[in-house]
């Protein structure tokens, strides 16, 4: 219970969108939806500029919003102690790895992070079987009492290496024997995607992550080969030949600007068969490739709420699939779901290079080595996980933003590479964030007025491990 005008902008978030009206109670993770007056009461109120009201209605209204207000609790320092204990005691178990299998790529796209010298230092741009199997080794050895581990097959392109993946995947069937259950995703371009390949992935339960860039005029441009010839049509023809991509392929799309409209660029995805697409903002690298610009932000949040009304009216899956950034908050704000890390990297997951090194994450390799966790021959160094884990929302200026919760803290990746501090969050991101938390909300309240809603799966291997720490020890 709390003094009824002790609250702050940090313990609760007030917001309209399209003439609908919001409360978030950000400690109790509740979302209210307000009436006009009460929405306006609870302005002033968060304000300061609370006076007495002069209608019925609006007097009506206040006393609707006290009975939610004083039930909302503050942020207070014992509580942020609290959390900071139970994150960080004992060190969460290493639940998977991500193998970086190729180093290297048949595509030369403009924007990608791994085209960086960074990216490239190693010895051997291939990973070799014997360095592969020491990966799944080191996984078990680190955690003999667990039974069930994840693999993400990752590049460069991970389909250069498809009868390493075969090998890999045969000794981990093998490993069955001794309890032991592995899942399995994959990052392709698409280029080297056969019927046979395909057909070999689902049969094995894989998670298959597609990248592709919006329209094929801005793929095109984007995502050439090495030579410079084109790469849609050919990734547009191999999907032609697989059954079922729909249910088996999620589309991962990078979008730079706002010049083709988002709702264009998901309604091409659709034309294409994915049934779940993923829009993610250019990931920067090193400053030479920027963060998103912050002149386009007003121009995305208009098209990003367009495109969330269009799911919203013609997806049946707009719950739990169709566009992954809205469907994940919906859930998140209909379950009351935390997250105290922006993912997993550096506590439960590593990124295994092909000379065998351990670091957080691929984004996170750099000449000087500094983030190097330790080696697939070794260990992993204590006290580098420990600052992974230390990096909750409690520990970071993310503790006084009202999406603290839904967002779980920047990227790492993003931050690193703009301040060389995975501490530091990026204004433009945090930007994009807070919006699409909005929209989430008011989607959230369309589908249940349309009874949409219906309960979520347990979703894919990059979801289980990109979050997972999403909701540890809540």
């Amino acid at each position: 219970m709390n003094p009824m005008n002790s609250l702050s902008k940090t313990d609760v978030h007030i917001f309209e969108i399209r003439g609908n009206f919001f409360l978030l109670d950000v400690e109790g993770n509740k979302l209210f939806s307000l009436s006009p007056d009460a929405y306006k009461c609870a302005v002033d109120r968060i304000n300061g500029n609370e006076t007495d009201p002069q209608t019925f209605s609006a007097w009506r209204a206040g006393r609707k919003l006290d009975k939610i207000w004083k039930n909302i609790i503050s942020l207070t320092p014992e509580h942020v102690e609290d959390v900071r204990q139970r994150l960080e005691t004992p060190i969460p178990p290493l639940t998977g790895l991500w193998l970086g299998l190729a180093h290297t790529c048949n595509l030369g796209c403009t924007y990608c992070f791994a085209n960086e010298p960074n990216y490239l230092l190693n010895k051997n741009p291939l990973m070799s079987w014997e360095m592969a199997k020491r990966a799944v080794d080191f996984l078990i050895e680190r955690e003999p009492e667990r039974m069930q581990f994840g693999l993400i097959f990752f590049g460069g392109e991970p389909l250069l290496q498809f009868d390493l993946i075969k090998r890999i995947v045969d000794y981990c069937c093998q490993l069955q024997e001794q309890g032991k259950k592995f899942t399995y995703a994959i990052t392709t371009n698409g280029t080297l995607l056969t019927p046979e390949i395909y057909n070999y992935m689902v049969s094995y339960n894989f998670s298959i992550m597609l990248s592709l860039d919006g329209t094929k005029t801005i793929h095109d441009h984007n995502r050439p080969y090495l030579d410079g010839r084109p790469s849609w049509d050919n990734i547009m023809d191999n999907l032609k030949q697989l059954n079922d991509v729909a249910r088996n392929i999620m589309a991962r799309v990078t979008v730079q600007d706002v010049q083709v409209p988002l709702i264009e660029i998901y309604k091409t995805m659709r034309a294409a068969g994915f049934q779940d697409v993923a829009l993610v903002e250019i990931c920067p690298n090193s400053g030479e490739i920027p963060v998103f610009p912050e002149k386009d932000i007003p121009v995305w949040k208009e098209q990003y709420l367009n495109l969330a009304e269009y799911i919203a009216e013609t997806e049946a899956r707009a719950y739990d699939g169709a566009l992954s950034s809205l469907s994940g908050y919906v859930q998140a704000l209909r379950e009351r779901e935390r997250s105290f890390y922006c993912c997993s990297t550096g506590i439960r997951s590593f990124y295994v290079t092909p000379d065998g090194d351990l670091y957080p994450c691929m984004r996170l390799i750099s000449d000087d080595r500094k983030n190097i966790m330790g080696s697939i021959f070794t260990s992993l160094d204590a006290q580098k996980v420990n600052h992974f884990v230390q990096n909750n929302i409690m520990n970071k200026s993310c503790r006084k933003c009202w999406a603290r919760y839904l967002c779980g803290g920047m990227c790492y990746g993003d931050s690193f590479a703009v301040s060389g501090d995975i501490r530091k969050p990026i204004s433009e991101y945090c930007k994009i964030t807070r919006h699409k938390i909005e929209v989430a909300a008011y989607i959230l309240k369309r589908l249940k007025e349309s009874g949409k809603i219906r309960q979520h799966s347990d979703g894919n291997i990059f979801n289980k491990m990109a979050k997972g720490l999403r909701i540890l020890r809540n």
